[in-house]
């Protein structure tokens, strides 16, 4: 099965490992910390007390980071869920407010993981149509120049001899 041209992209470039003073090729991802992680780090961190509960995964299987957007009420938070009653997007802090309560929430970053997905998907299928159409028709385009250059030598060809005949003429008249 053939990789996306993101996913190749992605297995291209060399990522640096997201722990301080390590250099190593960051093939996984930490879904919680959001950094790239080496095979040993990727250890060491399951065995962290700390982050042993944190979701490791290959680096290109990663979900897409949420991008940051601050909470209006509280601007030291981070707006990272949505309420399903009402429609709108919101801090945890937020959550905890009357209006709010009994209500049920999303992750919002999960909502945009498969929202990207989605996207990811739309495109490699335009990808996959448009790329090899726009080939074909390059082509056909490339081929129909030709013809039309033959065309107008032709009728270039034809316009001289056609001037030469009436100068020709011209010069027997006169």
């Amino acid at each position: 099965m053939s990789e996306s041209s993101n996913e190749q992209a992605a297995m291209q470039h060399y990522l640096v490992c997201g722990i301080e003073d390590c250099q190593q090729n960051g093939q996984f991802h930490c879904t919680d910390c959001h950094r790239p992680l080496c095979e040993q780090c990727r250890d060491d961190h399951l065995k962290s007390l700390k982050t042993k509960l944190h979701e490791i995964v290959l680096y290109r299987h990663r979900k897409q980071q949420l991008p940051v957007e601050k909470c209006e009420l509280h601007p030291t938070r981070n707006v990272d869920m949505v309420c399903e009653e009402c429609k709108i997007s919101l801090c945890s802090k937020c959550s905890t407010r009357k209006e709010h309560h009994g209500h049920k929430f999303d992750d919002l970053e999960e909502i945009y993981a498969e929202k990207y997905a989605l996207q990811q998907t739309e495109f490699s299928k335009i990808q996959k149509y448009f790329i090899p159409t726009t080939e074909e028709l390059k082509k056909i385009i490339d081929e129909d120049a030709i013809e039309l250059k033959k065309i107008m030598e032709n009728i270039r060809t034809s316009m001289k001899a056609e001037s030469e005949s009436l100068k020709n003429l011209d010069d027997e008249v006169t």
